[in-house]
């Protein structure tokens, strides 16, 4: 039905909410992961190839940022665990 909505980023969602966010940075995070979701269903009316192509870059660029600042986030969290 959408065709944005591939696989890899129903993936990416689904990763980002598998866990319980238990403090500030994570809601903050979940939080920003819903709002982007938000963005890819509006994007989805886009009509024109050039424009498709073009939100495409823009959806693998937020998600990209997304797991980037929860990776680092969870690094940082484990490292202080393990002292």
């Amino acid at each position: 039905m959408i065709d944005i909505l591939t696989d890899r980023y129903q993936i990416k969602i689904r990763v980002a909410f598998f866990s319980i966010p238990i403090n500030s940075m994570e809601r903050d995070v979940h939080k920003e992961v819903l709002s982007s979701f938000h963005l890819l269903l509006k994007l989805q009316r886009v009509t024109t190839k050039s424009a498709k192509a073009t939100v495409h870059l823009v959806i693998d660029a937020i998600f990209s940022y997304l797991s980037m600042k929860l990776l680092i986030y969870r690094s940082v969290q484990l490292r202080h665990v393990s002292k």
